[in-house]
């Protein structure tokens, strides 16, 4: 069941620049010619793995963005902060999100997570 669901999206960047995270996450679900879209975009959870650092993060966006929004960081196009933030690329980032799923969709055989822009390499997971 999707009821209840958390769904978690680990950036795990090792890259040195800022890597955009621009995601349109939808469940998308298909019977019979009829299609049905839950955007799960907005407001997440944000987190680095050892969860020394806890904000909200805005999907679609982008991680550096979120820290800058938060006050965590500077401004990261700002002369030279691109080199004083670069630990932020070094870390794995956690977006979650709650959402709840209607029995309508649950009737359906089919029910597709769609991710649309997700830039380098992710786990996501559900209920889990």
């Amino acid at each position: 069941s999707l009821v209840g669901s958390e769904m978690c999206i680990r950036d795990r960047s090792q890259r040195e620049a800022m890597n955009v995270l621009l995601v349109v996450i939808s469940l998308i679900v298909c019977a019979q010619g009829t299609y049905i879209s839950l955007s799960l975009n907005g407001v997440w959870d944000l987190q680095n793995k050892n969860g020394s650092i806890k904000t909200q993060g805005i999907v679609p966006g982008q991680v550096h963005m979120d820290l800058y929004r938060n006050n965590i960081i500077g401004d990261p196009f700002y002369r030279f902060n691109d080199d004083y933030i670069r630990w932020v690329s070094y870390d794995s980032w956690i977006y979650s999100f709650n959402f709840k799923v209607s029995s309508n969709i649950l009737s359906f055989n089919t029910v597709s997570l769609v991710c649309n822009g997700l830039d380098t390499v992710a786990d996501i997971y559900l209920n889990g």
